[in-house]
């Protein structure tokens, strides 16, 4: 669907408003549960679900304001690890090998990252964080559009492999209807600590 510049004004404009009050939300959410129950309950999930297989190659985060902590729920996984890292001239997101004890610098964000030593990798599985989502594979993130570009850049390519981009969230996070501009990628999955949504729908 092609929006015109009032409706793309207009969704950038509930955009923001809803990340701010999904922020706040996610932030009280995680004071009230028990942390090491809710680590273990998307573990149980994953395995469940069989999301990942022993030599998958995937990409996590460093988790910020109360995100999922996929840092933890991926402590024992035997595969190799990513994650990802901003070029501060092209503002293009790409991945690096990493492994707990790896050292991590700043970006222009303030999140960690790997340096420019750690090689770069294209991971099978990327896990994505976000502020809100919908079950149809709809994801609200914090405006950079990163992952979207990042997603656009591998279909473009057309690469025979295929990398499964799942997001991660709180079952509380779940809205009705995301609101989606034209540049906006949907996930092939939503994994939460009660359920995986599907976005092929």
């Amino acid at each position: 669907m092609v929006l015109d510049q009032k409706e793309k004004e207009s969704s950038k404009d509930t955009k923001r408003f809803l990340r701010q009050d999904m922020l706040t939300l996610r932030m009280s959410y995680l004071k009230s549960v028990n942390l090491s129950d809710l680590i273990a309950d998307f573990r149980s999930l994953i395995r469940e679900k069989n999301l990942l297989q022993g030599e998958d190659s995937v990409a996590v985060y460093c988790p910020i304001q109360a995100e999922v902590d996929i840092l933890a729920i991926m402590k024992d996984y035997k595969g190799s690890l990513a994650l990802p890292v901003i070029d501060p001239l092209t503002k293009e997101m790409q991945f690096r090998s990493w492994k707990e004890g790896d050292p991590l610098i700043k970006n222009m964000y303030g999140i960690l990252e790997p340096s420019k030593d750690a090689k770069l990798v294209e991971p099978d599985v990327v896990f994505v964080p976000l502020l809100a989502f919908d079950e149809s594979g709809h994801r609200l993130g914090y405006g950079g559009g990163y992952y979207d570009k990042y997603l656009q850049r591998l279909k473009s390519e057309a690469k025979n492999r295929k990398t499964i981009f799942i997001g991660l969230a709180y079952e509380s996070q779940k809205l009705d209807v995301i609101p989606i501009e034209d540049h906006d990628e949907k996930l092939d999955f939503i994994l939460t600590e009660k359920k995986l949504y599907s976005g092929n729908i």
